[in-house]
C-alpha cells in the first residue's frame, strides 16, 4: 500500500509562521502522530507532501530514510498536491490519503476503512471530507474513466443560525417599510 501525507498547507488560521503540522502536540509535531500511525499500517511507500515553510517539514525528520518527501511548489490545493506524488506511486498498489494535520487517526480505524470492499464493476471511487463551518470537499470519478478525476468539488454552507437564549426560534419577525 501506498501512503500519501498531505503536510503542504498554510494554516492561515492559525497566524503562525511555523507550518501548521509542525505545532506540537504532546512533544510531537501534528504531522509526526500522523506518520507514527501510517507506518503502523506497514506501506511499501510512505509519501510526505510538503510546501509551505519549505523545508522546515522534511528537516524536522531528518534521518527518517522510510519517508519520501515530494514539494508541492504551488499550493493549489488538495487535489493538485496529490497528483505531485503520482511519479513516486506504485500503480499496482492501493493508495491511502492522510491529512497530516490530523493527529488523533487512529490505526484501527484506518485498517476498518481498508479493509471495506470496493466495488469493482464499477471503476468508481469517491473521499469526501466534512470540513469545519458546514464545509465539504468530494473527488469523484466517473465509472467509464477511472483513470482520471471526474471532479473535485469544494462547497460551503453557512452554519445554521443560532436563536438567542429564551427567544422563540419558530416565530421570526419582518421589518416593515415606514409610511410615513
Amino acid at each position: 500500500m501506498n501512503i500519501v501525507i498531505l503536510a503542504a498547507g498554510m494554516g492561515k488560521r492559525m497566524r503562525s509562521e511555523i507550518p501548521k503540522v509542525l505545532h506540537p502536540l504532546a512533544g510531537t509535531p501534528l504531522v509526526g502522530h500522523v506518520i507514527e500511525v501510517a507506518r503502523a499500517l506497514g506501506p511499501s511507500r510512505l509519501i510526505v507532501i510538503y510546501g509551505h515553510g519549505g523545508s522546515l517539514v522534511p528537516d524536522a525528520f531528518a534521518g527518517q530514510d522510510d519517508l519520501h518527501w515530494v514539494r508541492q511548489e504551488l499550493q493549489l490545493g488538495t487535489g493538485h498536491a496529490v497528483a505531485q506524488t503520482i511519479p513516486y506511486l506504485d500503480d499496482s498498489d492501493t493508495t491511502l490519503v492522510l491529512s497530516g494535520d490530523v493527529p488523533l487517526t487512529r490505526q484501527t480505524t484506518l485498517e476498518r476503512l481498508m479493509a471495506a470492499p470496493i466495488p469493482r464493476d464499477t471503476g468508481a471511487s469517491c473521499a469526501a471530507r466534512a470540513g469545519s463551518r458546514g464545509s465539504s470537499r468530494r473527488r469523484m470519478r466517473h465509472p467509464s474513466n477511472a483513470e482520471s478525476p471526474r471532479s473535485i468539488v469544494e462547497s460551503w454552507s453557512p452554519p445554521p443560525r443560532r436563536s438567542s437564549a429564551g427567544s422563540d426560534s419558530s416565530r421570526t419577525t419582518t421589518p416593515r417599510a415606514s409610511t410615513t
